[in-house]
């Protein structure tokens, strides 16, 4: 196989990886950013990153692990570099109304758990999407935020109880 063939047949895979990920990325980058357009940049990043490293990873590589190691790590250095400006529109934007918007019971769901996790401090958002919507075990969250494990359980304690006294929990 010719290099250029081995490089096409890598971007093919690649690609394909891509598209398979990108409603998962996506989502997990829309809760911990709580934007839509941050969370596409933080999952376009996080792509481009993986992209790089995609001759890395072999068919035993996990390069599922790495692009949630890296979403996070990325989401982190922008919170810490406070490189994003934040920017909260109240209402539709100009020329939508109301009646325009989608009301679905999937996004009626969506937008009450982001309007939930927003009003949770970072560390506990934090904890809380690793936890549940990522699925993650203590230990992984805990090496991911360097933090303790017992740091991670008492976030979570503090979120999950902050959450179900304002109702944001069933």
């Amino acid at each position: 196989m010719s290099a250029a063939t081995g490089r096409s047949h890598a971007a093919t895979g690649f690609e394909s990886f891509a598209q398979r990920v990108w409603p998962t990325l996506h989502a997990r980058a829309r809760r911990l950013c709580g934007c839509h357009h941050e969370a596409e940049d933080l999952a376009q990043e996080t792509l481009l990153v993986l992209s790089r490293r995609w001759a890395d990873f072999d068919d035993r590589g996990r390069p599922a692990a790495y692009v949630a190691a890296v979403l996070h790590s990325r989401f982190v250095d922008a919170r810490r570099h406070s490189r994003w400006r934040h920017e909260r529109l109240d209402g539709f934007p100009p020329g939508r109304d109301a009646a325009a918007a989608d009301t679905s019971g999937a996004v009626e769901q969506r937008v009450s758990l982001d309007s939930a996790l927003a009003g949770l401090g970072v560390r506990q958002r934090d904890v809380l999407v690793l936890r549940y919507l990522c699925d993650l075990d203590v230990r992984t969250v805990s090496r991911m935020l360097c933090v303790s494990q017992s740091t991670v359980r008492s976030q979570e304690a503090r979120a999950l109880r902050s959450l179900r006294c304002r109702g944001g929990l069933g």
